[in-house]
């Protein structure tokens, strides 16, 4: 097998998607953490984090990659790895190279998604862009309303709204005027309360009473999605609320995806609800739509209420995603999918050693 000419060190990373996904899935961006616990990998990687590369299966092909966090100090780093194929029949397996004194930082964070990605929003401090930051190229970078703190999320750090009149917003962009074409929305989060109606997430015009998507829960821990075709005030779709209430201070990764005149919403990659728009199809924004995370652009309205709790890893993807995709989404995000191979150096070879743990998939 090639070795990345330079290099010292590697790891084999092996992702167990084959069990949980049934086709094969394309340019698929894996969540890579290497803890504290990796001690091969923190003795000998430079302390800037430069000297990080991944490649494919055959040693060589270097992968486009995001770094969400490196800390050399408390010895942990939170990677974002474009893998061409993620193998639903076998272990899909990439390489992680460290060990070169000379290296320049390798890290290319908007190609790390595909194309199909038209806003991503870590939310982490920790990353040198900063919480506000757009991975993709369309550089649809948030901006805060209220003071909004870091904290402990379900991929490494997020963020923390206080419930009274923290959200972020990016506003009037044509990327997410998705028409009556398919899309996909996902984030982790964890709801320190239930309000009536905490608002997730809010695509819509900006000004009083217009909105067209909302996602969010009412004040019984439910789910609840609302849809206007054209962006007025009246509803014309509102569940309310979805089978099965959630719980306060446990962490969930929340997806919806419109496939065809229907959407589906999901909870750690199990359906919930569904909800068929054939009647009002198309969302309309003419170039004028706005992202709101944790609220929607305006007070909301009677009966809305801000997002009081923690929201990280958020995604909006245009074009369809299947099941199989809902499922490697919240794989990635808990990570216990990674098996770490042993360092190896050149020549040389590893044994599986660690297998990456979430202590707290859902904190209770």
């Amino acid at each position: 097998m090639a070795w990345l000419t330079g290099w010292t060190y590697r790891q084999k990373l092996g992702i167990n998607g084959d069990a949980y996904i049934g086709s094969n899935i394309t340019d698929f961006t894996v969540s890579v953490n290497a803890p504290s616990s990796n001690t091969d990998f923190w003795v000998n990687v430079l302390s800037s984090g430069n000297d990080v590369r991944f490649t494919a299966a055959d040693g060589s092909t270097l992968l486009k990659f995001e770094i969400e966090s490196f800390d050399s100090t408390g010895d942990d780093a939170w990677y974002n790895v474009k893998v061409p194929t993620l193998s639903s029949s076998v272990n899909t397996d990439i390489y992680l190279y460290y060990g070169n004194a000379g290296a320049a930082a390798g890290d290319d964070k908007e190609n790390s998604v595909d194309a199909s990605h038209v806003a991503v929003y870590r939310l982490n401090a920790d990353k040198a862009e900063g919480y506000l930051d757009d991975t993709t190229s369309k550089n649809h970078d948030l901006t805060n309303s209220g003071t909004i703190a870091g904290t402990t999320a379900m991929v490494d750090n997020g963020r923390d709204f206080d419930g009274v009149d923290d959200y972020m917003v990016e506003p009037k962009s044509p990327d997410w005027d998705f028409g009556a074409g398919d899309f996909y929305y996902a984030c982790s989060f964890n709801s320190d309360s239930f309000a009536n109606n905490n608002i997730i997430l809010a695509l819509g015009k900006e000004g009083a009473g217009i909105r067209s998507l909302l996602l969010g829960t009412n004040s019984s821990g439910q789910l609840r999605f609302w849809w206007s075709q054209d962006g007025q005030s009246a509803w014309d779709l509102s569940s309310a609320g979805s089978s099965g209430a959630l719980s306060a201070n446990t962490t969930y990764r929340l997806a919806l995806r419109r496939s065809g005149n229907t959407f589906y919403m999901y909870i750690d990659a199990v359906q919930k609800d569904s909800f068929d728009v054939t009647s009002y199809p198309t969302l309309k924004h003419a170039g004028n739509c706005d992202i709101c995370i944790g609220n929607v652009r305006n007070s909301g309205g009677s009966g809305v209420a801000h997002f009081d709790g923690t929201i990280d890893d958020v995604i909006l993807i245009s074009g369809s995603r299947s099941v199989d995709f809902v499922k490697a989404d919240h794989q990635s995000a808990l990570g216990a999918w990674l098996i770490f191979g042993s360092q190896e150096t050149e020549g040389g070879s590893g044994a599986a050693i660690f297998t990456r743990h979430i202590m707290q998939l859902h904190d209770n």
